[in-house]
Parts: C-alpha cells; sequence; structure tokens
C-alpha cells in the first residue's frame, strides 16, 4: 500500500509542476499580447542543436564496450583458472571477478575516448554544413 501511495504522489507531482509550467508560460504570453508585443517574441531565429543522436552514438559505443568486456573478462577468467591449476592444484581457485571488472572498465574508457573524437567529427561536419547553408542563404 505504501508504494502505491509513492508512485501515485510522484506522479501528481510531476504532473502539477508540468502543469504549472504551462500556465504561467501561457500566462506570460497572454500579457505580451495584450501590451501589443509580436508573436515571432515566442519563437527563436536560430534553430537549436538536436544531440540526442550524439547521445545514443556514445550510448552505443558504451553498449558495445560492455559486451566486449565481458566476452574478454570471460576469456581472462579461463585463462586465469587454468594458470591458477596449472601453479597450484592444490588450492585451485575458480572464482575470478576481477577479470570482469577490469576488462568492462578498460573497455569502457576505450569506448568513450572514441566515441568523443567521432562526436567532435561529426559536429564539425555538422557545423561547417551549417555555415554553408547560411552562405548560400545570404547570397
Amino acid at each position: 500500500m505504501e508504494v502505491s501511495i509513492v508512485f501515485i504522489s510522484f506522479f501528481a507531482t510531476a504532473f502539477g509542476i508540468w502543469f504549472y509550467y504551462l500556465k504561467t508560460r501561457n500566462s506570460e504570453r497572454l500579457a505580451l499580447i495584450s501590451s501589443g508585443a509580436e508573436a515571432s517574441l515566442f519563437y527563436s531565429r536560430k534553430k537549436s542543436k538536436n544531440y540526442s543522436i550524439y547521445i545514443v552514438i556514445i550510448l552505443g559505443f558504451v553498449f558495445f564496450a560492455i559486451g566486449l568486456g565481458i566476452i574478454s573478462g570471460y576469456a581472462l577468467e579461463n585463462y586465469m583458472i587454468e594458470i591458477s591449476k596449472a601453479s597450484n592444484p592444490d588450492r585451485f581457485n575458480r572464482d575470478f571477478p576481477q577479470a570482469y571488472f577490469t576488462s568492462i572498465f578498460i573497455f569502457i574508457g576505450a569506448a568513450l575516448i572514441i566515441s568523443f573524437f567521432v562526436v567532435r567529427r561529426l559536429i564539425r561536419k555538422d557545423d561547417e554544413l551549417t555555415r554553408l547553408e547560411m552562405r548560400g542563404s545570404t547570397e
């Protein structure tokens, strides 16, 4: 019962904040219109860039790296098990979780570095296309 009260109160709060935002935005616009301002004030002249594609690219690299880290962690764990068997067969240990953790974090770090350079190149290319479009529209 307590869990449902928490969820209901969370969604009621989120709805209240959203409703208050829309209500104040509407009242501000009505006040500007009644004072004689033009409707073009509500729209920005400059296109806002959509950075969601870059976030998707970064997340794709990170999830791919997690998969590679798990696979290489499994291979590294098997290698460590074989070394453990060969060096000390009496005290054989089959649990090497550090292989997974190190592999996953190394691959995530490499993926973030690679995604930084890929996204930076895409942003530069997008900025260059935007400049060419602006230059063409002014001529």
